[in-house]
């Protein structure tokens, strides 16, 4: 039987993959602006998309 992989698991994946890649030759400071960017990013969109739902 195969297991059912839904497309939202595969993109988190996907991200995981893409940020340990690119974090993985700079150093620790350079890090932690590399996540702070992209946890704005990420709550940008949540914001966008809640006001969206409104």
């Amino acid at each position: 039987m195969k297991t059912k992989i839904s497309k939202s698991q595969e993109e988190v994946w996907g991200w995981k993959e893409k940020s340990f890649k690119d974090l993985e030759k700079i150093t620790e400071n350079e890090r932690v602006g590399y996540i702070e960017e992209k946890t704005r990013d990420i709550i940008e969109r949540i914001k966008k998309k809640k006001k969206e739902l409104v």
